[in-house]
């Protein structure tokens, strides 16, 4: 969505760490960006988490970190997040609300980039779920997304929206590359080379040809 707004926090790094900065909240907004799609939230640091309040509108919003993990690193990217409202309401309806989780293997910072690899859900009603989503680095940099939405505003007048994310964690380890293929050899093409037998006949020494197209790693027919 073209028009976004990055709301940098003062203490926000911008070259990525090789691991995630402040996960719990405990220092606030320490290494932590804060990004806004839509609507004009407002941004509360409390004790159980970053959290996002809006009176009668609809909004996008959440955080980002950028991390480095080193060429072809595997992450899995992990956060808890709870909607709940100001004020009691009978059998609130919270459709429209959604959390996400998603990674950037590129490492950009924009948070409806087409590469990112994203994870949303319906959860986070009144109790932490966590959302987990899982993808490889391109260049050994990532951008670790958490954004809340909230899509319907009419419902949401006689109480404030809230959104918490209350603790992301990030664990990174070496991608394991597949196993390499298996030659192919074609029985009927193997042929004896030599043959040698001991004196008493009791053991021989068997050499066998095998011929191998090593460029493609196939065996020549007949």
């Amino acid at each position: 969505m073209s028009g976004w707004t990055q709301l940098l926090s003062g203490n926000y790094r911008r070259k990525p760490m090789t691991t995630l900065i402040n996960g719990d909240f405990v220092n606030g907004l320490n290494g932590w960006a804060v990004w806004n799609n839509r609507g004009h939230p407002l941004t509360n640091i409390t004790p159980e988490g970053i959290q996002f309040e809006a009176h009668h509108e609809t909004y996008e919003a959440g955080l980002l970190q950028s991390v480095s993990g080193g060429p072809l690193a595997r992450f899995k990217l992990t956060a808890w997040v709870r909607f709940t409202l100001s004020d009691p309401v009978e059998n609130p309806d919270f459709t429209g609300i959604r959390a996400w989780v998603g990674i950037d293997p590129a490492g950009g910072t924009h948070p409806d980039s087409t590469g990112i690899v994203a994870v949303s859900a319906d959860v986070g009603r009144y109790a932490f779920q966590p959302i987990t989503v899982e993808a490889e680095s391109v260049r050994g940099d990532v951008t670790v997304f958490v954004g809340v939405e909230a899509g319907v505003a009419n419902q949401w007048r006689i109480a404030n929206l809230y959104a918490t994310i209350g603790r992301v964690e990030l664990e990174i380890s070496p991608s394991v590359p597949p196993p390499p293929k298996p030659v192919p050899i074609l029985a009927e093409s193997i042929t004896l080379d030599n043959m040698h037998i001991s004196e008493d006949g009791k053991s021989a020494i068997v050499t066998l040809r095998i011929p191998v197209t090593k460029s493609t790693g196939e065996t020549p027919a007949g």
